[in-house]
């Protein structure tokens, strides 16, 4: 869990590569463990998530690639569809990346932590922003942000404010350019 943990402190503070480090760390010991069927997953997915965030898509997508058909506990499952989600999504496959996030999103329940949640809900917005569809965006934005009320909390939902802002500032941006002089 150390791994996790410290991989996580990195990540909040902005040091990606610092996560990825610590994830590829804890692959490593979960493998010198004999626990690499469950923490090594963990971490191999949390470091194919870091991967994808450091624009290393290609190493993102072996370590993704590496874990077909392996039994996944429900955590690894999400974690595997959304970044798989967030990689066609980067790569203009917008269809593929919407099935990987619903099937992601049909994983969530009603007592999914906001962790989950907002992490699904966040990727799902970022689709449509990346695809030029800030109206539905902001409206799964209210929608996600709605699923988190009261369960609030300071690491994850963040995050999903943030996209819920950004498709409310596109179609700003938007409107202020069609209401501009010519």
């Amino acid at each position: 869990r150390a791994y996790v943990h410290m991989g996580e402190i990195r990540r909040l503070g902005g040091d990606l590569a610092g996560a990825l480090e610590m994830m590829a760390a804890g692959v490593d010991a979960a493998r010198r463990l004999g626990v690499e069927a469950s923490y090594g997953r963990y971490f191999a997915l949390n470091a194919a998530e870091d991967e994808f965030e450091l624009g290393r898509w290609d190493e993102a997508q072996a370590r993704i690639d590496e874990l077909e058909g392996a039994s996944l506990t429900w955590s690894e499952t999400v974690l595997r569809l959304t970044v798989s989600g967030q990689l066609a999504a980067g790569r203009g496959e917008f269809e593929r990346a919407r099935a990987w996030l619903d099937d992601a999103g049909a994983q969530l329940r009603s007592t999914s932590a906001t962790e989950w949640t907002a992490y699904v809900g966040a990727s799902a917005i970022e689709l449509l922003v990346t695809e030029g569809a800030p109206d539905a965006a902001l409206a799964t934005g209210v929608r996600e942000l709605e699923r988190v009320r009261g369960q609030e909390e300071e690491l994850y939902t963040p995050g999903l404010v943030a996209v819920t802002a950004l498709a409310a500032a596109d179609i700003a941006a938007a409107a202020k350019s069609e209401n501009a002089p010519a």
